[in-house]
């Protein structure tokens, strides 16, 4: 493996094997102690080689972290203040091509078939040499912080490897990983800069976002920017940090937003000037009305983001910690010229904002500096890579040490800063930038839209296509794709016919698209049917299971009954005998004694024998009322029995 790749390989292993920053650099210190056979190691020594050699500048603290991990592991001894090779075991941590190897392979050879299987002939193309360009262009872009993007010059290369990263991220995401660690392996060594040792909490520190990174946390930016964005957010509030938006720049988005209402519905619509937010309002069909409720509520959206709004009051004459505005604003707009960039009255009044920004960081600095991210108080991340390089600039020129911390950063810096001894979400935050520079440069170039807009006004000047054919082909949600798919993303493919290719993409991605939603209907008819039938069938078994519980119930119910009266008839007749069945016999058997002895005919007789006659009848009505007196004192005794065994089932069920 080459030595300019040996920074990828050290992003490979700390993002891909789970290993840490300072445990995939030591394999390369091993290297070099190696080849120079060093017994005794010195670390300036070993840290200017490892930059001759590796083209990676490191401080000389983040060499004593990765001598510490030799440390650690035996294959290097610390004795008396100096590092010294153990010889017999730092040969073992040598690194190894062979894995890096493999990963490369198997991409490459699933990028030809992927090819091969979508007609894309790349025949007479070097892949190795596109591949490693792709990634030093990528990478260089990230630590310049100059804005990625689709070049006027993009050929069938560049569209087809970016559609294929694009498809596997989903169907092979190792291999994804894999080289999303490769594209972003440079930026590394400006975190170890901006970091230190990566342990210093980021808590209480500061992070104003720009307007980009509010447009793109809106939705309005390819859904595989917003999720990047929203990622590194949850994981800046996680992490303890306060996210806010200057005032000033609150009112450009609403300014933006305010402006791009009126495109948005307008019959004018314009493919070549639409930004994000335009785009936005017309591809998502938003009315007037929809538009103005979306426009009222957005505080309360950032609110819902957990991001505030910061009142600056912002004094235009006041020179305390105040710094060169005329400077930082000539600045951008030389490296705006630089890139061949006009500036237009919207771009000047952005640069302003931007600028304000700019300075109201080093104001609520209040002359602090710092040479890790962690530690500056205040900071502005961005996703315009020029307003980060020129901030970047601007300190490097005002500061008399080198290192500090400059008041605007990159959002991809930042992230790498606070991910750096967290590879799994490093790994996580790199796929998805990766995944939206890739939609980023399936887009056509601002080259190819112009085209193809003029050749739509020359069809329609010639009569070859009529005012709604113009105005549907011009401002069609799927325009971009269909030129894209079309054109392969190379302006040399572009000919004077090339709309009608377009029209009929158009309509094959519309009729896809039917095809695709009646499919899915019909898929969600069926599981909504079957959801139905599983409801009924539930439905039938529950009123069935009740039905039985009910008979269950009634059948327990009659059998409780039947043991309630038959113990209630007997230990009722077992009371009322003995409290009165005894004494009302005995009596009664003495009144028929007693009637006995009356036999002789005698009106005497008479009226003995009728009152012992209505004595006996008096004893029967006091028996009756005995028996009932002990039925209902039974009674009361087994409800009371009854109640407390259900009350003490209801505690042992509980």
């Amino acid at each position: 493996m080459k030595d300019s790749l040996a920074k990828v390989y050290a992003a490979f292993r700390s993002g891909c094997l789970g290993n840490n920053i300072l445990e995939a650099y030591f394999p390369f210190f091993a290297n070099i102690i190696c080849e120079d056979a060093l017994e005794i190691i010195d670390e300036h020594y070993i840290g200017d080689r490892f930059n001759k050699k590796y083209e990676i500048p490191v401080p000389l603290t983040f060499v004593r972290q990765v001598l510490a991990v030799g440390i650690e592991n035996n294959s290097i001894n610390y004795d008396r203040g100096k590092y010294v090779a153990n010889k017999s075991l730092i040969g073992q941590y040598k690194f190894d091509s062979n894995d890096f190897d493999k990963k490369w392979e198997s991409i490459k050879v699933g990028f030809i078939e992927y090819c091969k299987s979508n007609d894309l002939d790349i025949r007479d193309v070097d892949i190795d040499g596109r591949m490693i360009k792709f990634i030093e262009k990528y990478d260089l872009s990230l630590v310049s912080n100059e804005s990625f993007g689709p070049p006027d010059n993009n050929d069938l290369f560049d569209y087809a490897w970016s559609k294929y990263l694009s498809v596997i991220e989903n169907t092979k995401r190792p291999e994804f990983d894999f080289f999303a660690s490769l594209s972003f392996s440079n930026i590394f060594k400006e975190a170890v800069f901006y970091s230190g040792d990566g342990r210093k909490s980021f808590s209480g520190l500061n992070v104003y976002f720009d307007s980009p990174m509010i447009f793109a946390l809106l939705g309005m930016d390819s859904p595989a920017r917003m999720s990047s964005c929203k990622f590194l957010l949850e994981k800046m509030i996680s992490s303890g940090c306060k996210v806010q938006l200057f005032d000033h720049s609150f009112q450009e988005v609403e300014g933006i937003l305010s402006r791009a209402a009126g495109w948005a519905v307008s019959s004018q619509y314009d493919i070549r000037k639409a930004n994000n937010a335009v785009r936005y309002f017309h591809d998502n069909e938003m009315n007037d009305n929809e538009i103005a409720e979306y426009c009222a509520t957005l505080e309360d959206k950032l609110s819902q983001l957990n991001i505030s709004i910061k009142t600056t009051n912002f004094d235009v004459y006041s020179d305390v910690f105040q710094e060169d505005e005329a400077q930082i604003y000539s600045m951008i707009e030389s490296k705006y010229k630089h890139q061949l960039q006009a500036i237009s009255e919207e771009r000047r009044q952005s640069i302003l904002v931007d600028v304000r920004s700019i300075i109201m960081i080093y104001r609520e600095r209040k002359g602090q500096t710092a040479t890790r991210i962690q530690s500056s108080r205040d900071i502005l991340l961005t996703l315009n890579g020029t307003i980060a390089n020129v901030s970047k600039d601007y300190e490097s020129n005002r500061s008399i040490n080198s290192g500090h911390i400059p008041a605007c950063v990159s959002a991809d810096l930042f992230g790498t800063v606070l991910w750096l001894f967290s590879p799994a979400s490093l790994i996580e935050y790199q796929r998805k930038q990766l995944l939206a520079d890739c939609y980023l440069a399936l887009r056509p170039s601002k080259k190819l839209l112009i085209k193809y807009i003029e050749s739509l006004e020359l069809a329609r000047a010639s009569g070859e296509i009529d005012d709604k054919q113009f105005l549907f082909m011009r401002s069609h949600s799927v325009v971009n794709d269909a030129l894209m798919n079309v054109t392969k993303g190379d302006y040399a493919r572009f000919n004077e016919r090339t709309y009608i290719e377009v029209y009929d993409e158009i309509q094959d991605i519309a009729e896809k698209k039917y095809k695709e939603e009646a499919e899915s209907h019909k898929e969600t008819k069926l599981k909504l049917e079957e959801i139905i039938n599983v409801k009924q069938e539930k439905d039938s078994t529950i009123l069935k299971l009740s039905e039985d519980i009910q008979n269950l119930k009634q059948i327990n119910d009659e059998r409780e009954k039947k043991d309630f009266s038959k113990k209630l008839k007997r230990r009722g007749w077992i009371f009322s005998a003995i409290l009165f069945g005894a004494p009302y016999i005995l009596l009664i058997g003495t009144i028929e004694a007693l009637k006995s002895k009356y036999t002789e005919f005698s009106f005497y007789n008479i009226i003995r024998i009728s009152g012992l006659v209505f004595i006996s009848i008096l004893l029967l009505v006091l028996f009756e009322r005995g028996k009932k007196f002990c039925f209902n004192l039974v009674e009361k005794q087994l409800l009371r029995q009854q109640r407390k065994s259900s009350s003490e089932a209801t505690i042992e069920q509980d």
